[in-house]
């Protein structure tokens, strides 16, 4: 058995895409608390997050197992998976967002606080994406 690749995990794009896989469980876990606790129906945020994350793994996956390698098409792949994933991360983030704020009036509640984090985190890694996708073009 050879040596695993990990050149993925190098550099500047290595460093971020490790940080959106934290993101990603850390929102996993913090948008499910919300949704349980909160009772509440906005679950794209959550599909997101579930889609985007095994896809990452995935994606990661096959790299660090040479099932496929660097190239142009793979670049492109990645750049545009990171575009597309960035943009409705950072929509379904919005959404979370607006939703949890038209509860404020009503509750203030740990559950809300846990949600207004969840959903900046979302964020967050939303604009992670599009900037790992703008490495990834660039580099």
């Amino acid at each position: 058995m050879g040596e695993l690749n990990t050149t993925i995990f190098s550099g500047t794009t290595g460093t971020l895409r490790i940080a959106q896989l934290i993101l990603g469980v850390v929102t996993l876990f913090l948008t499910i608390f919300g949704l349980v606790s909160f009772g509440a129906d906005d679950d794209f945020l959550l599909s997101m997050v579930i889609i985007l994350l095994i896809l990452s793994i995935v994606w990661m996956v096959l790299f660090i197992f040479e099932i496929i390698t660097s190239s142009d098409v793979t670049k492109k792949i990645d750049i545009v998976y990171h575009v597309i994933g960035g943009l409705l991360l950072i929509l379904a983030a919005i959404l979370w967002l607006v939703y949890t704020m038209k509860w404020n009036d009503y509750y203030v509640t740990k559950t809300l606080t846990i949600r207004y984090i969840d959903g900046i985190l979302a964020l967050i890694n939303g604009i992670l994406y599009a900037v790992l996708a703008y490495l990834v073009f660039r580099g």
